[in-house]
């Protein structure tokens, strides 16, 4: 098998209108052969699908909403990345489903599809809903099989407060085997108009934060005046009815985790 690698994957080369005498050429293709080598020789990809269909972004796009960045990341990283309509069977190679901030409810005919989805050995779920949209079925969803509120409030960060952006969050990671990749890599990540969620443990489920603003931040309840968010708004905490931080802003749950086989969302 071949694998193309770009000469921007390999080396950086500085701007050359930049007269910084430290700013010099160097190689940072560790990551990029990495990746080839391991594509090359495992014969296998690990298949991470994205839910298409209901107005979530474009996997090959890079605007707004679109997911043409986490797209590219993810190929670098060895995954084989591709969409799924929920009116076709979902590929028995996906490992990891990814529903990304859908504009639109799902039908009960495909959460029932994800539900037979995660009924099998070995398969995963990453689900992510935007503030403003409405979305019962997927609530439901997540709330009724993983203990999983969405809850309708705003994530305001003090850092994003000190740029003029109330809405950016700079969220710290908890120490978990899905969060390590990204510590080990000093990944820097930046989440704007962050929902809050909510997750307690059921009998047969075993939930573990993995993201949370820090503790000078603060849940802005009830940010949506008329269907729209007010980012004026969002600069002062409001004693008695917003939630002062930190506040979790992402959680994996794991359905009968004493047993290997157990699917995670």
């Amino acid at each position: 098998d071949l694998v193309d690698i770009s000469v921007s994957d390999l080396f950086y080369s500085p701007n050359p209108y930049n007269r910084n005498p430290n700013d010099k050429p160097k190689f940072t293709g560790e990551q990029a052969l990495t990746s080839a080598i391991v594509n090359v020789t495992s014969g296998v990809k690990r298949v991470i699908s994205f839910v298409s269909g209901h107005g979530e972004g474009s996997i090959t796009g890079f605007q707004g909403r679109d997911l043409g960045l986490l797209n590219e990341f993810l190929v670098s990283e060895n995954f084989e990345v591709t969409e799924t309509n929920l009116s076709d069977i979902i590929d028995s190679k996906v490992s990891v489903l990814v529903i990304a901030n859908p504009q639109q409810d799902y039908l009960e005919s495909e959460i029932k599809k994800i539900k037979e989805f995660l009924d099998q050995k070995d398969k995963n779920l990453l689900m992510a809903l935007d503030y403003g949209y409405s979305l019962p079925n997927l609530e439901n969803f997540a709330l009724d099989n993983y203990a999983v509120l969405f809850n309708s409030d705003l994530t305001v960060d003090n850092r994003g407060l000190q740029i003029g952006q109330p809405g950016v969050v700079a969220p710290e990671l908890a120490d978990h085997a899905i969060t390590k990749p990204l510590k080990e890599k000093k990944l820097t990540n930046l989440m704007y108009l962050a929902r809050t969620i909510s997750a307690e443990e059921k009998t047969g489920t075993r939930a573990s934060v993995l993201v949370t603003s820090d503790d000078r931040s603060w849940g802005k309840r009830n940010a949506a005046n008329n269907g729209q968010i007010q980012v004026a708004d969002l600069k002062s905490f409001r004693e008695g009815v917003d939630v002062r931080g930190p506040v979790t802003l992402g959680v994996a749950v794991e359905r009968n985790y004493a047993v290997a086989s157990g699917s995670k969302a």
